[in-house]
């Protein structure tokens, strides 16, 4: 305990602390209120702590099998292949060639980022936009499509 207040009285000559004392049952508690000691013990944690952490200092080479990544490529092809015979399409027209190009181009300039195509089905040419997974995104797209095409209408996937 006397070590313990010569410390304090060490610690208040030195950095001007502020000490209140108290003489309870003989013995004396002294009681500081400062932001220097909490800094200090901080700063004594922090040295602690830093001395127990751990970097990682080796370089971690992926190498991987060619067989692996020839199995990969074909698990991509065939998820591909999937999608693209699961998704909703909207149908724009159905004719002739010359009405077909048309409407294909000038779709174009007023939904520049949709997917198009102008495919051929006996006897008929067919401009179809968009490859969407859920039917609710494509009726969405259907409304405002609608807009500009009237006959425009939302394909099922097992009718594509």
């Amino acid at each position: 305990m006397i070590c313990f207040l010569l410390f304090i009285i060490f610690l208040n000559k030195k950095l001007n602390l502020q000490i209140f004392s108290i003489k309870i049952n003989n013995y004396f508690i002294c009681f500081m209120i400062l932001k220097v000691l909490k800094k200090l013990l901080f700063i004594l944690l922090l040295s602690v702590l830093k001395s127990h952490t751990y970097c990682q200092n080796s370089i971690f080479v992926n190498s991987q099998d060619s067989l692996l990544n020839k199995l990969i490529e074909i698990k991509l092809e065939a998820n591909k292949e999937i999608y693209e015979k699961n998704y909703y399409s909207i149908q724009l027209f159905s004719g002739d060639f010359s009405n077909a190009e048309k409407i294909y181009l000038e779709f174009s300039s007023y939904f520049p980022n949709l997917k198009k195509t102008l495919t051929f089905e006996t006897p008929n040419y067919k401009v179809r936009v968009g490859n969407f997974e859920k039917k609710i995104k494509a009726n969405i797209k259907l409304e405002e499509i609608k807009k500009k095409y009237k006959s425009a209408f939302v394909l099922q996937p097992e009718n594509l």
